[in-house]
């Protein structure tokens, strides 16, 4: 119970918690896309190279710093970079204190959150302008992608969720999508919501902001109301809410009012629904107001706290006995699954006909040949090379005991430290991760399995 007048406070999770809520919202059937939602932010995209908010801003006053004409050892300093700025009144006030009490050489006098902000609202502030910039980030990233998004895109693969809400602006996701073979309905800012569906029969990706090429912020005091207040968003948002049994946000940090109000209004409306709030920091008290005011329209709510974004989706893939995302454990998954869709192509010219007939045939029988190359590799593998690849396939998906089980059948002449070493990463998974119940299921295996 929550007393009169008092937030209700979610509590501390698990992975293991996650994983139960993308089951319990996963279709019976297993063909209709489950009823989890992803809500990702810009955490999820640091390991592939995409810089979080602070250091873009810190890019973004260099490069102001630098079209003014500041000297080089300024523009080489973000810090000095924006002090300068400040002091020549060419960027609003952004200091967590006033100017005249900051330290010079303290950087938490600066909130780099707020300059961000009025760089764009200020500067950055044309179509134009976010383009170039936001581009230069993703280029700057070097085309990377991370576990994270091809964890997500597997999970869609799987179909155990529909929809993904993503506030960055790098595509990564929609990245993650497609190397899973997934294409989806794609609504590139909150102006196409209106095709967006709550209970979809096709995998969604919900680029709240926009992506790269038409990303806009709104977080002026007017842009939050008009967003609150936009109709079609607000049904959009709310017919998601209601269709939907699990929310997963990670690499978040709910601190965008219009965002985090929609988000609660719409939890309000559909309260105690599955909310599971993955943060970086290990200190739940630091969760922001709006977060905490979130978690609150339900009973079924949970925290999980010091949670890095790829080793999350490592453990939910483990926790759902999935493991590597198809496309890693694969390497032809998607070319040949392209490769028998390709359609024959029917044309009045038989000269046509034949000459795209041939190339198509061409490119099949090369990945053919790939694929029979692979095989053999695989069949050229030493009986403990091949053991040890299917321990790590099996222990990755949380199915410890069938990992030992092939390890143990390595002969003991060619165990190696490897093999002991595998050995090990199984049974300490599994110490971690199994729940009291399970020990006495593996225990004596577990003492003689090599």
């Amino acid at each position: 119970m929550v007393e009169s007048g008092k937030q209700r406070e979610a509590r501390l999770g698990t992975i293991a918690d996650a994983a139960n809520a993308v089951r319990m919202a996963s279709a019976d059937d297993g063909n209709a896309l489950g009823r989890t939602v992803f809500f990702v932010g810009a955490g999820c995209s640091v390991s592939a190279g995409i810089p979080l908010v602070p250091d873009m801003a810190r890019s973004l006053v260099q490069r102001l710093t630098r079209k003014a004409g500041a000297p080089d050892n300024i523009v080489s300093d973000s810090q000095a970079a924006y002090r300068w700025l400040a002091a020549k009144g060419q960027i609003r006030d952004c200091f967590a204190e006033n100017l005249a009490e900051a330290k010079a050489v303290d950087d938490r006098a600066i909130d780099w959150f707020r300059v961000y902000d009025a760089a764009f609202s200020d500067h950055f502030n044309t179509p134009d302008d976010a383009r170039e910039v936001f581009s230069e980030f993703v280029d700057d990233a070097g085309g990377k992608i991370n576990w994270t998004h091809l964890c997500l895109g597997e999970l869609v693969r799987q179909r155990l969720t529909s929809t993904i809400i993503t506030t960055n602006f790098d595509q990564l996701v929609l990245s993650g999508l497609v190397r899973s073979g997934v294409i989806p309905v794609v609504c590139d800012g909150i102006e196409s919501l209106t095709r967006i569906r709550g209970a979809p029969h096709h995998a969604q990706l919900i680029e709240l902001r926009g992506s790269r090429h038409t990303y806009r912020l709104r977080n002026a005091t007017e842009e939050v109301a008009e967003l609150a207040n936009d109709e079609p968003t607000i049904a959009a948002i709310g017919s998601i809410f209601q269709d939907m049994r699990a929310l997963i946000v990670i690499g978040y940090g709910g601190r965008e009012d219009g965002v985090m109000d929609l988000m609660t209004k719409a939890a309000r409306r559909f309260p105690d629904k599955r909310l599971i709030w993955v943060a970086h920091d290990k200190d739940p008290g630091r969760l922001s107001d709006k977060a905490k005011a979130f978690l609150a329209t339900s009973r079924n709510s949970r925290l999980l706290v010091g949670q890095d974004s790829d080793s999350f989706f490592l453990q939910l893939l483990k926790e759902l006995e999935i493991g590597s995302p198809e496309t890693i454990r694969e390497p032809l998954f998607l070319a040949s699954a392209n490769s028998t869709t390709l359609a024959p192509h029917d044309s009045q010219s038989i000269f046509e006909k034949v000459n795209i007939r041939q190339e198509i045939e061409r490119h099949r029988s090369e990945i053919l040949a790939m694929a029979n190359a692979l095989h053999q590799y695989r069949e050229s593998r030493t009986r403990a090379e091949s053991a040890l690849v299917g321990a790590r396939e099996m222990r990755l998906a949380g199915k410890f005991d069938d990992a030992l089980k092939i390890l143990v059948t390595v002969p003991q002449e060619q165990r190696s430290s490897e093999i002991w070493e595998e050995v090990g990463r199984t049974v300490l998974d599994f110490t971690v991760e199994a729940q009291p119940s399970q020990f006495s299921r593996l225990g004596p295996k577990r003492g003689h399995a090599c």
